[in-house]
């Protein structure tokens, strides 16, 4: 069985060694690692190229700029592997067992689509390792990804990224379950996708993926501008397609409150973007999601909304949002 890596390459020369590195140390050597220079301007490329004249596992594309939707889609495409994983090139992967054991798994049971797995956060600046909040032990039984979903959101821990999963090439393909091109937030439609099509998987409490955090600490003023209208371009699209979609009752109302969850984000953010007022009457018209409450952390939002009004509950994700961010 093989497994492709899909590893989009952008400008990430200090940490793309250590990436590739902690994959090609894997135990479980039946891999491809796909290194996609997607324009690249600091010898990130010609790193690539250096690593790939190192193991002949390691095939390199190189092309103009195109973003992380459009290279990620390059890579699926590219791949030979029965299975894919998609990689960022400053994170990495914690211990050279956890293919093994992903393969293991698939070989226990052909019929999985998807292998969910968890993850950690390391805090460059502090050198801090932070496990990610445990999956409820249900999901690691094999399910239908809508009835997983459920159990996801019902437990305020939802994966949305495509880092986090081993995932059967032919279903990609077979249901065009590509990334959106041009988005901030591309995981989160393309995740919405898969709750529709896949038919089997599990998500295990296996801390394989490893983010790299404090990367950069810019935040300007266009890129949470940018930010909201992403994200809000993607609630209400994903709003106006979950009536459309072939999915059950219950599956319809765990994405309302995952909807929810995202737009209690934006209420969190949106004093700080340039035309404030306008947005928050933007928001207003999706303040019904909120009465969607399968999911917890919706569910607190929900009750501070009743209890001060929408303002109050924005001041208070406000603060709660800054205070995490002090934190890390």
């Amino acid at each position: 069985m093989l497994i492709s890596f899909i590893i989009p390459v952008y400008n990430a020369f200090p940490y793309l060694e250590h990436c590739v590195r902690s994959i090609l140390q894997q135990s479980y050597r039946k891999i491809e690692v796909i290194l996609i220079d997607d324009g690249s301007t600091d010898g990130s490329g010609l790193l690539c190229d250096r690593l790939a004249q190192e193991d002949a596992r390691i095939r390199v594309l190189h092309q103009a700029n195109q973003g992380l939707s459009a290279t990620r889609n390059n890579g699926i495409k590219s791949a030979q592997g029965d299975y894919v994983v998609c990689v960022d090139s400053d994170d990495y992967w914690w211990a050279n067992d956890d293919l093994a054991y992903l393969v293991s798994m698939v070989q226990s049971n052909p019929l999985l689509e998807v292998i969910g797995f968890n993850c950690r956060y390391y805090y460059s600046e502090s050198s801090r390792v932070v496990d990610w909040q445990p999956y409820d032990a249900q999901l690691a039984l094999e399910s239908s990804m809508q009835k997983a979903f459920c159990l996801l959101n019902a437990s305020g821990t939802v994966p949305m990224s495509a880092c986090m999963k081993l995932i059967k090439r032919e279903t990609l393909l077979k249901h065009n379950l590509f990334f959106p091109i041009g988005l901030i937030g591309e995981d989160i439609p393309w995740f919405v996708d898969l709750v529709e099509h896949i038919q089997s998987c599990c998500f295990v409490n296996r801390y394989v993926y490893v983010y790299r955090q404090n990367v950069s600490n810019s935040i300007t003023q266009s890129h949470v501008d940018k930010r909201f209208e992403h994200l809000m371009y993607i609630i209400e699209s994903e709003v106006e397609k979950v009536g459309k979609r072939n999915i059950a009752s219950a599956t319809k109302d765990s994405l309302y409150s995952f909807l929810a969850y995202e737009l209690s984000i934006l209420y969190s953010i949106v004093a700080d973007t340039k035309d404030a007022e306008n947005n928050r009457k933007r928001l207003g018209q999706y303040a019904w999601l909120l009465q969607y409450t399968t999911n917890p952390k919706v569910k607190k939002a929900s009750y501070v909304h009743r209890l001060i009004g929408l303002r109050g509950m924005e001041w208070v994700l406000r603060i709660y949002n800054k205070m995490r961010e002090r934190i890390k």
